[in-house]
């Protein structure tokens, strides 16, 4: 039966209003998704040198941290933390002997454990490489030290399918004093499976390594070309077992070096620095791709007023060519950076033709700003650590700045959130039940009794005391963050206040 005019018009107006109902239910959904993702600045110390180093992504996408810490003992040790998704810190081990440790890079393999590789000046030698493994919950299993009697150290690994740690870095154990590249392959036991040191006149280095496949690596850093007597950008095809199918330099008239690779397919993409300046050392940035031939098909000078170096790339998002491009800045009349100490300066390019498409992020403050690894997390975003100065009071924070999917960033040039990195553990001689955890408003303790309870923040400061008569604790007014409750005799027990 045919419909009137004015049922028509009902039918159509109708349709329209249910097309506004659902484009603000998607827009709707598209505000939560972007409240929903997780981006933040924050920083963690104890008034001493903290520094971090090297970071990996958890299953339920928290993360466990390495570098090193002075404010547990008189020298600094390496640490383990585990912070959250949104990165509250959750626990904090230290490692290491009577002089000082640091852990560089960091592997976790579920129902297995945590390995961490770094440097060690405890054991017989000057400054040896240093790898430690530790149960899932951070309790030591081994530690072993390796090397010569001259310095050794450790700058970058990847864990290899069988579980066995290609290790790179840098030897002194040479005839005229000069850096080496120094390579060796470990099983998950710590035994050594071969090492190398490879270099020639000049100082050669490893700072990088990547997986091609399960038995060839790409090795990235720094080598002496003794006919141009400079330093040039390096790339080597190492298989797993030791041999070395090649080293190929790269650069034009200058010092070049690089300093991390990433590796997609057989297209090789790296980033380093070119020394433009002799009398003052300055660099610009430099950019770089091949193929897994090394065969280059882009490299130029990302030039700039100041000193410059592409420290690390890091892969985010769906698209393969969406990457960020991590810089360590100083003395720059061009972009926003402080002037004392190096800056972190973030840029998102097109890895497809590696170019520069904005935008950038500047999570710095006054002092040196410095990012030791960065890495692509599984929400589509990135997570950074490194570490950031204190002018005022001396020492250093361990800081990390997690990029969220589609740039979403909580930084630029503000001061980070602070929270404690060793001082206050959680404690149980007997098990106080209380809920919610998280929690908003009000803790419920039936156990508490008539108890006075105390809630202390991450620093061990006492933020809150209160005799609970009826189970009830209003934390209303305590600001959002990681607190401790303790009724006396129970210890201290972690709550998250949301």
């Amino acid at each position: 039966m045919a419909l009137t005019r004015k049922e028509r018009a009902k039918q159509q107006e109708t349709k329209r209003m249910s097309g506004l109902k659902y484009i603000g239910i998607f827009c709707c959904l598209l505000a939560f998704s972007g409240r929903a993702q997780i981006s933040f600045f924050k920083a963690y110390s104890d008034q001493g040198y903290e520094v971090g180093e090297g970071i990996v992504q958890l299953a339920d996408s928290g993360y466990l941290l390495t570098g090193s810490t002075s404010s547990a003992t008189a020298n600094a040790q390496a640490f383990i933390a585990q912070v959250d998704s949104m990165g509250n810190r959750l626990w904090t081990k230290t490692y290491g002997g009577n002089e000082s440790e640091r852990g560089r890079r960091i592997f976790y393999v579920e129902n297995d454990g945590i390995y961490v590789a770094g440097q060690s000046n405890s054991g017989t030698n000057f400054h040896d490489a240093y790898f430690f493994k530790t149960d899932p919950d951070g309790n030591l299993l081994y530690e072993k030290t390796y090397g010569s009697p001259a310095y050794d150290n450790i700058l970058d690994g990847v864990m290899l399918p069988d579980t066995s740690f290609l290790l790179v870095g840098e030897t002194y154990d040479t005839p005229n004093e000069r850096e080496n590249m120094y390579l060796m392959r470990i099983d998950k036991t710590g035994d050594t499976l071969w090492t190398k040191n490879i270099g020639s006149d000049g100082k050669d280095v490893a700072r990088s390594v990547q997986m091609l496949n399960d038995t060839i690596v790409y090795i990235a850093g720094e080598y002496y070309v003794a006919d141009s007597l400079q330093g040039k950008a390096m790339l080597m095809r190492l298989h797993i077992d030791g041999t070395v199918e090649w080293i190929k330099t790269f650069g034009a008239n200058g010092v070049y070096a690089f300093n991390d690779l990433h590796i997609s397919g057989t297209t090789i993409r790296v980033v380093g620095n070119h020394v433009y300046n002799a009398e003052t050392g300055y660099r610009h940035q430099y950019v770089f791709r091949c193929d897994d031939n090394g065969i280059p098909d882009i490299q130029y000078d990302d030039v700039h007023d100041g000193d410059f170096s592409f420290e690390h790339l890091v892969h985010f998002g769906s698209d393969p060519d969406h990457f960020y491009f991590c810089t360590k800045a100083s003395d720059s009349p061009e972009i926003v950076t402080y002037e004392d100490g190096s800056d972190v300066v973030v840029y998102r390019f097109n890895g497809g033709g590696m170019y520069y498409v904005g935008p950038s992020f500047f999570p710095s403050n006054t002092g040196d700003d410095v990012v030791n690894e960065a890495i692509s997390t599984s929400d589509g975003g990135a997570m950074l650590i490194g570490w950031n100065e204190r002018p005022v009071n001396g020492g250093s924070n361990v800081i990390l700045i997690k990029i969220g999917p589609n740039d979403q960033f909580a930084f630029s040039h503000t001061i980070p959130q602070m929270e404690s990195l060793v001082s206050i553990e959680e404690t149980k001689a007997e098990s106080v039940g209380f809920y919610p955890n998280p929690v908003q408003d009000v803790l419920f303790i039936p156990a508490a009794g008539k108890n006075t309870v105390q809630v202390y923040d991450q620093l061990g400061k006492l933020v809150l005391e209160k005799s609970v008569t009826d189970g009830k604790l209003n934390v209303s007014g305590l600001n959002p963050g990681l607190y401790f409750l303790s009724t006396g005799e129970s210890g201290k027990q972690k709550f998250l206040k949301e």
